[in-house]
């Protein structure tokens, strides 16, 4: 079976810089991946040229077997971008925001139907939600909008799922509550996640791998397999593979 991501060899550059070099990586289904590494080591870049959001500069990327520029089963990823804010007259409601999610999907004339207004439902309930349906996006504090556009990205179902940094903006309840959300869907749904974060001492609590880049791979594989690795002790230190790591707590 093909893998659900491939990246061979993908290279990006901005303005003649380069942000990714020869990125090669496997994700199977079923991955957590913690998509970790320094500020500006093209972590969202990496993203978003997965998702053939920015042009590439070398290399392939596939999903679920087929190149980005064949690729045509959209429904099955879904995407939440690092925290956008709305203003407080944004004319939008949230079942109406969570419902792009299926409107993307569809041919013209893209309409809702009665079976989409359910998916919306679950979507919105999934994420304790449900009572704001009809509030305007822009009248919810950050955390709920972040669940909001979390719900969006998992409406119509997808198989895998890409988050930027999507717990920078919670506060601590509301951050647990997140990724339980995200592990029981890992769990459960057999949905592979890689998830972008630049607090790589929390990852190894969620995620069953590690991807640390920093324009190259640097370290790709199993948590438990990170912290015996000699590299990665000369790379971070004793005491901050351990951390990383969590598997000694």
């Amino acid at each position: 079976m093909s893998a659900v991501i491939s990246a061979e060899q993908l290279s990006a550059r901005y303005n003649s810089v380069d942000v990714l070099q020869e990125i090669s990586f496997e994700a199977s289904a079923g991955d957590y991946i913690g998509v970790a590494g320094p500020n500006g080591a093209g972590k969202t870049t990496l993203i978003k040229a997965l998702l053939g959001l920015v042009d590439i500069s070398g290399g392939s990327v596939k999903l679920f077997g087929e190149s980005l520029q064949r690729f045509g089963q959209w429904h099955k990823v879904g995407y939440l971008p690092q925290r956008a804010s709305f203003s407080l007259l944004f004319p939008a409601s949230v079942k109406e925001i969570v419902g792009l999610g299926l409107l993307t999907q569809k041919r013209t004339p893209k309409r809702l139907s009665s079976g989409d207004a359910a998916l919306i439902d679950a979507a919105l309930e999934l994420l304790g939600i449900g009572s704001l349906r009809k509030k305007l996006i822009g009248e919810l504090s950050g955390g709920q909008q972040q669940r909001v556009l979390l719900a969006r990205a998992l409406v119509a179902r997808p198989e895998v799922l890409f988050l930027d940094e999507p717990a920078a903006a919670l506060d601590p309840q509301i951050r647990e509550s997140f990724f339980d959300t995200i592990r029981a869907l890992n769990r459960d749904a057999r949905v592979t996640v890689l998830l972008v974060t630049h607090d790589i001492g929390e990852i190894g609590q969620h995620a069953t791998k590690l991807l640390y880049v920093d324009k190259r791979v640097v370290f790709y594989g199993k948590f438990t397999d990170f912290c015996v690795s000699t590299e990665m002790t000369d790379f971070f230190g004793t005491h901050s593979q351990h951390l990383i790591c969590h598997q000694h707590r």
